[in-house]
């Protein structure tokens, strides 16, 4: 049985050099829908008046991770084949103004998202690089780095929607062509790192 059919819910794996599996991300190369991933509204919320939709994706990792060390005087570390990162939208607080959906708009909420999934392989690959002497300061580092994630994914849909390149929300065609080309570039490279434009 291929490894897609055992664990269809990961899409990106990371083997080491006798083929297990070192490390996955979950929802990484996702496509948003209306019907799934957005609540309609019939109008913007009260401080989103100038938006026709918002994509909320959350970045939080496996809580099955384990940390462990070779030997007692060795760097804890985590287990790299229990690192799994996930990617998904908040339904709850993703929207859309039901009479302005349109496959542009989609499109434009959908590197909303990616810019999450290329946050997401970022924290994996930090996760993985995470070495203590003292176990519960790698919890801790662990922690902080979790809860970096977020303010990293908001400051590049900031810079995405309103930055001196930004799309305004998808308006700008010329914009947000760069941008889709920047994002799609960041996530077809593996060792890219996110990043604004």
């Amino acid at each position: 049985m291929n490894l897609r059919a055992r664990l269809p819910f990961i899409e990106r794996f990371s083997f080491n050099l006798k083929g297990k599996i070192i490390m996955a991300i979950t929802g990484f190369t996702y496509t948003l829908s209306w019907a799934n991933d957005f609540t309609e509204v019939d109008n913007a919320p009260a401080g989103f008046t100038d938006r026709s939709a918002r994509t909320k994706a959350l970045v939080t990792l496996d809580p099955k991770m384990i940390a462990k060390r070779d030997s007692k005087d060795s760097d804890w570390y985590f287990n790299p084949a229990t690192v799994t990162v996930i990617v998904k939208t908040d339904k709850p607080n993703s929207w859309v103004v039901k009479d302005l959906k349109t496959d542009k708009l989609l499109a434009h909420e959908q590197f909303h998202y990616n810019i999450a999934a290329l946050a997401g392989r970022d924290l994996e690959r930090k996760i993985l690089a995470l070495r203590n002497k003292d176990g519960n300061a790698l919890m801790q580092a662990k922690a902080d780095l979790g809860n970096a994630v977020q303010g990293e994914i908001d400051k590049i849909n900031k810079e995405y929607d309103v930055g001196l390149q930004g799309t305004d929300h998808g308006k700008k065609d010329a914009e947000q062509s760069k941008w889709e080309l920047h994002i799609k570039g960041l996530m077809n490279k593996s060792d890219a790192e996110l990043k604004g434009i």
